[in-house]
């Protein structure tokens, strides 16, 4: 790793003799303000295609770098928001920096101060890397000082040349906050990508992945936040970047970011026999049950299906849901940040309790003593929704009054069980009958009487 002085004049280099490959991972420039210049695959990613030159933290291969805005007042690094006027004394200009490596990892931290109305606001970038990775990490750290009224904004961006190609098509990829945006074309056979992927912290309030030479005034006519704009023409000359509103409260909040090269994940969203499941008065059901893609066996290391629900929390078990709602599943690539596919939307919905029989797990039941009843819904595994219950009988007809306590019953004979579901008045069909045969206890006891 090759570090900036404290002059910050000169360029951090991470891994600097890769790059240059398929298999020796990710050549990092960053200037001494943070701006960014990444070669993959022997060619440079942003545009110009060139190293970054020393001599000012702020030399950038093109439009490129990092903006805070404070209420209206616009502080950047490189030359994002510089072709709107921000003026020379709001160029952001870094106070520290700090290099580590550890092993295979290394870390390069830089740290910005703003004072405006006697107030000191704080933002620290890091970016690290680990070799032989097809992606680097960001994570913003900014700090909001007591006594402010603004709201305060991050931005990142830059123009983008993708394997050597001015030109592409934009994309966003995941759901809720986990989404995966920037551009990605085919070369060669093979997708190649450039692309924010999110981490942790704060979430993105907007993204951009449109023509190049409209980063700066997007930004600007959006109140400092880009509109979640899409361009999916293959032609267009193409600029990414993303953006966070970390509101006016005081503390220090962050963000961070993967920044991606490469992808195995399908570029297509899983398909599905059916995207629509029900569930029979609970019972769970199986989001894998109808899947029809590639096996999962059958896909790239590292590759699988992620299922995410309504809230937006990964599915520990997606093939046992029991959750009514909107789920969304992707393919999702570990080895390469999390990245994702296009996703796939299923919905689960409640299915009436009232038109199939209880599911027992048999239809004999008898005594252990010296217990002498019985629970006769230990027989039933399913589980019930509210306003639903499972009621016992001595007939097949739900006539009459049902058994007062089923998970104690003392008397032999024959029992059937219906679901009954109360919001919608009904009972389901009876279950097989269940036969309980008493076993007849000795309540003697096994010790003999003690005489004294």
């Amino acid at each position: 790793m090759i570090c900036t002085p404290t002059d910050f004049n000169d360029v951090t280099i991470m891994n600097p003799t890769g790059g240059t490959n398929t298999t020796n991972g990710l050549r990092t420039e960053i200037s001494g303000a943070g701006n960014l210049q990444v070669m993959a695959n022997n060619q440079y990613q942003m545009y110009s295609p060139n190293p970054l030159q020393g001599g000012s933290p702020n030399n950038t291969p093109g439009v490129n770098g990092i903006a805070l805005v404070i209420g209206q007042d616009t502080y950047s690094t490189g030359s994002i928001l510089n072709q709107i006027g921000v003026p020379s004394s709001h160029i952001l200009v870094p106070t520290g920096s700090t290099c580590n490596t550890m092993g295979n990892t290394t870390e390069h931290s830089i740290t910005f101060s703003i004072t405006k109305n006697s107030l000191i606001y704080g933002l620290i970038v890091t970016y690290s890397y680990t070799y032989p990775n097809s992606f680097i990490t960001v994570k913003y750290d900014v700090t909001i000082p007591p006594g402010n009224s603004e709201s305060v904004k991050l931005s990142q961006a830059w123009d983008t040349y993708l394997a050597g190609g001015d030109y592409g098509p934009g994309f966003v990829s995941g759901t809720g906050s986990n989404l995966t945006m920037g551009i990605q074309k085919t070369v060669s056979g093979e997708v190649v990508y450039e692309a924010f992927k999110y981490k942790s912290g704060k979430a993105w309030n907007g993204y951009y992945s449109a023509v190049f030479n409209e980063i700066n005034f997007n930004l600007q006519f959006n109140q400092y936040i880009f509109s979640n704009t899409i361009d999916t023409n293959p032609t267009t000359d193409n600029g990414i970047g993303i953006s966070i509103n970390y509101g006016s409260s005081a503390g220090t909040f962050s963000t961070t970011n993967d920044i991606i090269f490469k992808c195995n994940a399908p570029t297509s969203a899983p398909t599905f026999s059916s995207t629509s499941y029900t569930m029979t008065c609970g019972s769970p059901v199986n989001l894998k049950s109808q899947y029809t893609g590639t096996p999962e066996a059958s896909l790239p290391a590292g590759v699988t299906l992620v299922f995410y629900d309504p809230s937006g929390n990964q599915v520990a078990d997606p093939t046992a849901v029991s959750t009514p709602g909107t789920y969304n599943v992707f393919y999702s690539d570990a080895n390469n940040a999390g990245c994702t596919s296009p996703s796939t939307t299923l919905t689960v919905t409640s299915g009436g309790c009232c038109s199939t029989a209880p599911s027992l797990s048999s239809n004999t039941i008898t005594n252990t003593c010296p217990t002498e009843t019985v629970n006769l819904n230990s027989l039933y595994s399913g589980s019930l929704p509210a306003g639903v219950t499972l009621e016992w009988y001595t007939n097949n007809t739900h006539t009459g009054t049902p058994v007062a306590n089923p998970t104690a019953v003392a008397t032999a004979g024959t029992y059937y069980t219906f679901v009954h579901d109360t919001s919608a008045s009904c009972f389901s069909p009876a279950s097989v009958a269940v036969t309980f045969t008493k076993t007849t206890c000795c309540l003697a006891g096994t010790a003999a009487p003690v005489i004294n």
